[in-house]
């Protein structure tokens, strides 16, 4: 079985995530992130769950900030403060997760070449957010990458 740690901005990805394995119950993966899922929003929060889960899978969120309301547009939107190129540039934490395989799940490396260059320099080698606001599709790709089925090598 693997383990997948989900480290994100959003309670309610973690939950997409659990409620998929058990809609197609999968039972060679699970979610060890706590029940109710907890949301990271700074760099340090992320690394000290990161160094204290056991885990085989990393799948981390671009974002890690929380989300604020724009009063003048009216609609939700991200600090765009720190990302998961700060969690995953720490030197314990590059060296933590040596052999364990880590995903992006964020959009914006996808969307970006070189943001998603960065993510490679620092081991990244999946990127699963290919379609924004297309869980299905997300979680269809962390199956393949998981499965060694997935095209991210070609990225």
């Amino acid at each position: 079985m693997k383990k997948i740690l989900v480290i994100s901005n959003n309670e309610s990805l973690v939950i997409l995530f659990r409620e998929y394995l058990c809609l197609l119950e999968l039972k060679t993966l699970e979610i060890v992130n706590e029940n109710p899922p907890i949301a990271y929003y700074n760099t340090d929060d992320a690394v000290n769950k990161i160094l204290s889960s056991d885990f085989d899978v990393l799948v981390i969120g671009h974002q890690i900030a929380p989300f604020y309301f724009e009063v003048r547009s009216g609609v939700w939107k991200e600090k765009r403060e720190e990302t998961a190129l700060n969690v995953l540039a720490i030197e314990n934490i590059h060296s933590f997760l040596e052999g364990k395989i880590v995903i992006s799940d964020g959009y914006t490396p996808w969307n970006s070449d070189e943001i998603m260059s960065s993510y490679k320099k620092l081991g990244v080698r999946h990127f699963i957010n290919r379609i924004p606001f297309d869980f299905p599709d997300r979680f269809n790709n962390l199956i393949l990458c998981l499965s060694d089925k997935c095209d991210c090598n070609n990225l």
